[in-house]
């Protein structure tokens, strides 16, 4: 985008709002920050947003959001600062035992249910 001074700057991308005003969108080679993810799982915020020309900010302020929809998961804590991968559990489940014993459980009661009928 140029900037000239009395002038409205023009979209590269095209696309404008209501106002004729730039619009940020994404552009077809840009990754998100959970395809990134994705791909390179147990990074920090910083390495990914280090790793996709962006701000540590950014980042963060997307993991909480991600963390807080359960799509990402803490996976540990490098030099204090915790590492996040994509949740691949059902239902934004992220540990793996409560999920087993709530399938136990299922399983359980299923079958006590078979009995008494």
């Amino acid at each position: 985008m140029t900037l000239t001074a009395g002038k409205k700057p023009a979209p590269e991308s095209g696309r404008t709002d209501l106002t004729g005003v730039f619009m940020a969108t994404k552009k077809h080679e840009e990754t998100t920050t959970f395809e990134f993810l994705s791909a390179h799982p147990d990074l920090t915020s910083g390495e990914i947003a280090r790793a996709m020309g962006r701000s540590v900010c950014s980042i963060s302020g997307q993991m909480r959001q991600m963390l807080a929809a359960g799509r990402v998961v803490q996976t540990g804590i490098r030099n204090g600062i915790p590492t996040w991968r994509i949740n691949d559990m059902p239902f934004g489940c992220h540990n793996r035992m409560t999920m087993m014993f709530n399938q136990l459980l299922r399983e359980h009661r299923h079958g006590m249910h078979e009995v008494s009928l």
